[in-house]
Protein backbone atom coordinates (compact mmCIF):
# COMPACT_ATOMS: atom_id res chain seq x y z
CA UNK A 1 0.00 0.00 0.00
CA UNK A 2 2.79 2.43 0.86
CA UNK A 3 4.43 1.64 -2.48
CA UNK A 4 1.28 2.65 -4.31
CA UNK A 5 1.03 5.85 -2.28
CA UNK A 6 4.67 6.72 -2.90
CA UNK A 7 4.28 6.05 -6.63
CA UNK A 8 1.13 8.17 -6.76
CA UNK A 9 2.85 11.06 -4.99
CA UNK A 10 5.80 10.82 -7.37
CA UNK A 11 3.50 10.99 -10.39
CA UNK A 12 1.64 13.92 -8.87
CA UNK A 13 4.91 15.79 -8.35
CA UNK A 14 5.87 15.16 -11.95
CA UNK A 15 2.49 16.35 -13.18
CA UNK A 16 2.75 19.55 -11.13
CA UNK A 17 6.23 20.20 -12.51
CA UNK A 18 4.93 19.75 -16.05
CA UNK A 19 1.99 22.07 -15.41
CA UNK A 20 4.33 24.71 -14.04
CA UNK A 21 6.52 24.47 -17.15
CA UNK A 22 3.46 24.79 -19.40
CA UNK A 23 2.22 27.81 -17.45
CA UNK A 24 5.62 29.48 -17.80
CA UNK A 25 5.60 28.89 -21.56
CA UNK A 26 2.07 30.23 -21.83
CA UNK A 27 3.13 33.37 -19.96
CA UNK A 28 6.01 33.85 -22.39
CA UNK A 29 3.70 33.40 -25.37
CA UNK A 30 1.17 35.86 -23.92
CA UNK A 31 3.93 38.38 -23.25
CA UNK A 32 5.12 38.01 -26.84
CA UNK A 33 1.60 38.49 -28.19
CA UNK A 34 1.11 41.60 -26.06
CA UNK A 35 4.41 43.10 -27.20
CA UNK A 36 3.68 42.36 -30.85
CA UNK A 37 0.22 43.91 -30.60
CA UNK A 38 1.69 47.12 -29.19
CA UNK A 39 4.08 47.72 -32.08
CA UNK A 40 2.80 49.14 -35.35
CA UNK A 41 3.41 47.13 -38.49
CA UNK A 42 2.88 49.95 -40.92
CA UNK A 43 6.04 49.22 -42.82
CA UNK A 44 7.58 45.96 -44.08
CA UNK A 45 10.60 46.30 -41.79
CA UNK A 46 8.40 46.50 -38.68
CA UNK A 47 6.46 43.44 -39.80
CA UNK A 48 9.68 41.54 -40.46
CA UNK A 49 10.97 42.39 -36.97
CA UNK A 50 7.73 41.10 -35.45
CA UNK A 51 8.06 37.82 -37.31
CA UNK A 52 11.69 37.47 -36.28
CA UNK A 53 10.82 37.96 -32.60
CA UNK A 54 7.92 35.51 -32.81
CA UNK A 55 10.08 32.90 -34.55
CA UNK A 56 12.92 33.30 -32.04
CA UNK A 57 10.54 32.89 -29.10
CA UNK A 58 8.94 29.81 -30.66
CA UNK A 59 12.38 28.28 -31.25
CA UNK A 60 13.38 29.01 -27.64
CA UNK A 61 10.24 27.39 -26.29
CA UNK A 62 10.61 24.31 -28.48
CA UNK A 63 14.26 23.95 -27.48
CA UNK A 64 13.32 23.55 -23.81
Amino acid sequence: MSLMLRDSMHREEGALTNLDAIATRMDRIQSLINSVDEEPADNPLGLLQKFKRIWQTVKDILAE
